[in-house]
């Protein structure tokens, strides 16, 4: 099996966990708070990922920055609206 398939397995089963575990918060938490408490449990990933990272090619850090920032927004506002349409939608 070739290793991107390997990572694609990897990324739909963790979707799909996060996706149950997200609608399991049910009315517990209101959007805002499961999406901050989402990204404090996204530290100990972080963490790792600083630890074990390689400095990228020259020239292309800040172009990959300014990218990989813009996708973390997204991805919040993404996840703030997700919650949301979770907490309003029908039981």
């Amino acid at each position: 099996m070739p290793p991107w398939l390997w990572w694609t397995i990897a990324a739909l089963l963790s979707w799909g966990f996060w996706a149950v575990v997200s609608k399991l918060i049910g009315d517990g938490l209101s959007p805002e708070h499961s999406q901050a408490l989402s990204a404090l449990g996204m530290l100990p990933i972080l963490a790792a990922l600083a630890v074990r990272a390689r400095p990228p090619a020259p020239g292309k850090r800040r172009v990959g920055l300014g990218f990989a920032i813009a996708a973390g927004i997204v991805t919040s506002l993404g996840n703030l609206t997700y919650y949301a349409a979770l907490q309003r939608g029908e039981k």
